[in-house]
């Protein structure tokens, strides 16, 4: 993701739950580390054949969820890229199926991996680790460690 440095990008989050959260903010440092400018998406106004959209890693692009489906099939084709962040992936084979070059895809665990290859053979298909793993949390709670806890009186 490093040659994306200059690039327009939009970040897309995922609308989960608290392990979604941890996912973010990894996220987030990996973006400073690579020193990449992101934009939080906030709507479909922007001019996306010049932009870069990264959506969140996480578990919602399988057929029990649709805001990762739904998000794909209305900017895929658009997008000068799209790229999802290490993802499970379940279903959705027609959509898969309409997935062209501009598409990157990183898988966090074989069986998706499996199954994106089988049934998106126009994207770019990666196996990539879960994002929350990378969270460093010191730099999350900051350089001073917490203060010692004090014995509750009785």
């Amino acid at each position: 993701m490093a040659d994306l440095r200059g690039e327009r990008i939009y970040y897309v989050p995922s609308p989960g739950n608290g392990g979604d959260g941890l996912i973010a903010e990894a996220t987030y440092q990996l973006f400073d580390r690579l020193e990449l400018d992101c934009q939080i998406w906030r709507g479909d106004e922007y001019d996306i054949e010049k932009s870069v959209i990264i959506y969140a890693g996480g578990g919602i692009l399988v057929p029990f969820y649709t805001d990762a489906s739904n998000f794909f099939a209305r900017h895929h084709a658009r997008a000068k890229r799209l790229v999802l962040l290490p993802h499970t992936v379940d279903g959705h084979e027609e959509l898969l199926g309409q997935l062209g070059p501009n598409v990157d895809i990183f898988c966090r665990e074989h069986r998706s991996y499996e199954h994106v290859t089988r049934f998106a053979p126009g994207a770019s298909v990666y196996m990539g680790e879960d994002m929350a793993p990378s969270l460093d949390l010191k730099k999350l709670l900051g350089d001073s460690p917490m203060p010692p806890h004090e014995p509750l009186e009785n």
